[in-house]
């Protein structure tokens, strides 16, 4: 049983190891200001790591990005490159990723990126860092990053890109599977470089005539129901919306009564009158309620529509009657 003990230890430690790469290199790093929004921070590193034969550990299992601040804040963000997307040699040879910051960071020391082995892996690879950071501007972003894509498409033999219908170069679904799991967000930083992305459109004003609505504003204006409603405002101290719930719950309550009445006078043959009353009153009501939320333009129609059912089950009831 040590025995067997021994060997799964050993074979472990043997699965958990990686040797240094033949070449490694931090080919590029970009800083680029105000992608997303104003004042965020990408810092964009393109690299080379490359072994004669493949490694078992693909390259998300064995090696460890860092953007670290040297001799100030310390470490500001870690993440680990891709091997993910339909990418050949386990993520080897060439590649991308990035950090990102909602804020550009405040330094006080070095800014550097750190490449290096996994620290679980034993022995650990050796690494490679670089403290040259280039400034580069939102508008060189896509092209950058196409110029690089492209030296990866000849390492990997693969298309990552193709030509979109308008003309311009944009990522096949490849390239679109690499660069969203490469940087989380890419999306939204690149979106020139994607078939179908977000973007933020300007809204426009367009010209409305208001005429008829300014009218139904100012139907009630010097009538009793609007000096109700001033009157209410101020004995109450409510709000105008307030105010035109209750004087309207008022009135729809005695259309409610009057629908009532109106069917036991006149019986069985006057019970669709009493019923078209009734169910006026009822949606007045209901509406009423809403007018609390509306506009005095709403308002003034709905008021309308009230007195209109009322008049129009009326005139049926005096026809039944005659």
């Amino acid at each position: 049983m040590k025995k067997l003990l021994l060997l799964a230890v050993v074979l472990g430690a043997l699965t958990m190891a990686l040797a240094d790469p033949d070449f490694i290199q931090i080919s590029a790093v970009n800083k680029y200001t105000s992608i997303v929004t104003s004042g965020d921070a990408l810092y964009w590193v393109n690299y080379e790591i490359t072994y004669a034969t493949p490694p078992d550990e693909n390259i998300s299992e064995g090696w460890v990005a860092r953007l670290v601040d040297v001799g100030g804040m310390g470490q500001l963000q870690s993440v680990v490159p891709t091997a993910a997307g339909g990418i050949p040699n386990g993520g080897y040879d060439r590649g991308f990723f990035a950090f990102y910051f909602d804020t550009e960071p405040i330094t006080s020391g070095t800014l550097t990126v750190y490449l290096t082995g996994n620290p679980a892996l034993s022995p650990t690879p050796v690494g490679i860092n670089t403290s040259s950071i280039v400034d580069r501007s939102t508008g060189e972003l896509a092209d950058d990053v196409i110029d690089y894509v492209q030296a990866m498409e000849n390492s990997w033999d693969i298309s990552l890109l193709q030509a979109s219908t308008s003309g311009p170069l944009i990522f096949t679904v490849t390239g679109e599977n690499y660069a969203t799991s490469a940087v989380p967000g890419v999306r939204a930083m690149i979106p020139s470089l994607f078939t179908f992305s977000t973007e933020t459109q300007e809204g426009f004003e367009q010209g409305v005539d208001n005429t008829y609505l300014n009218s139904l504003e100012s139907l009630f204006n010097g009538t009793t129901v609007q000096t109700s409603i001033d009157n209410m405002e101020v004995g109450l101290g409510v709000s105008e919306a307030t105010a035109r719930f209750i004087i309207a719950g008022l009135l729809m309550a005695m259309f409610t009564g009057g629908g009532y009445m109106l069917g036991g006078q006149v019986g069985a043959g006057g019970g669709a009158t009493g019923g078209l009353a009734f169910a006026a009153g009822v949606l007045g009501m209901f509406l009423a309620l809403l007018t609390g939320l509306l506009s005095g333009q709403i308002f003034s129609l709905i008021m309308l529509i009230m007195v209109l059912l009322v008049f129009f089950g009326v005139i049926i009831y005096s026809n039944r009657s005659a």
